[in-house]
C-alpha cells in the first residue's frame, strides 16, 4: 500500500513538516504523485523512467532472461535475478512461474543483503574483507545480528547455495 505523509515521516524519522516539504518538492519534480483516491503517495513517471534507466545498465538482465524463463518453466516456480548494489540485493528481473506466488519481489525492489537468500548467496561468494565490511555496516546501523548473518553466510558457503523460508514454511527462496 502506498505510504501517507505521516508514514513517510515516521519511516525516515523526520518531523512531519520536514516530510511535507520533501514530499512537495518530489511532487513538483514529478518523482511522486498523490494517489487519486487517498492522501497516499505513489511513484510518478520520472521515478519509473529513472528505474528503467538504472535497470538497463545491468547487461546481465537481458542475457539472463532466457535462462530465467527456462528455470521458471521447468520448475513452475517464479525465478528472480538479483544483483548487488552497494549493501543491497537489487531485483533486476522476475519471471513468474505457474505455481502460486504469495508476494514476488518486484523488479527494482531492494533489500539489505542479509534479508534474502539471494543477498546471502551474494555475500557468501564475496571476498572475506567485503563480508567483514558488510557485517560492520549492519552492526553500525543496527540492521540485524552480525553473528546470525555470519552463520547464514557460512552455511551458504558450505552448501553452495542459500535457503530462506517464510514464517509459514509454505513458501521459500533458493539462491
Amino acid at each position: 500500500e502506498p505510504p501517507s505523509a505521516i508514514e513517510i515521516a515516521d519511516r525516515l524519522k523526520l518531523p512531519i513538516t520536514t516530510a511535507h516539504r520533501g514530499i512537495h518538492t518530489l511532487e513538483q519534480s514529478g518523482y511522486i504523485a498523490q494517489h487519486p483516491m487517498s492522501s497516499r503517495y505513489v511513484l510518478a513517471n520520472s521515478t519509473k523512467r529513472l528505474t528503467k534507466a538504472l535497470l538497463a545498465r545491468f547487461a546481465i538482465r537481458g542475457a539472463s532472461l532466457h535462462f530465467l524463463r527456462y528455470v521458471a518453466g521447468a520448475s513452475q516456480e517464479t525465478t528472480t535475478l538479483c544483483v548487488p548494489l552497494g549493501w543491497y540485493a537489487l531485483t533486476v528481473a522476475t519471471v513468474l512461474g505457474i505455481n502460486e506466488v504469495v508476494d514476488p519481489a518486484p523488479v527494482g525492489s531492494h533489500v539489505a543483503l542479509h534479508e534474502s537468500a539471494s543477498g546471502v548467496a551474494l555475500l557468501a561468494f564475496s571476498p572475506k574483507a567485503k563480508i567483514e565490511r558488510y557485517l560492520a555496516w549492519v552492526q553500525k546501523h543496527k540492521l540485524g545480528k552480525p553473528r546470525a548473518i555470519q552463520a547464514a553466510v557460512a552455511e551458504a558457503q558450505g552448501q553452495g547455495y542459500a535457503l530462506a523460508a517464510a514464517e509459514s514454511e509454505m513458501v521459500g527462496e533458493l539462491a
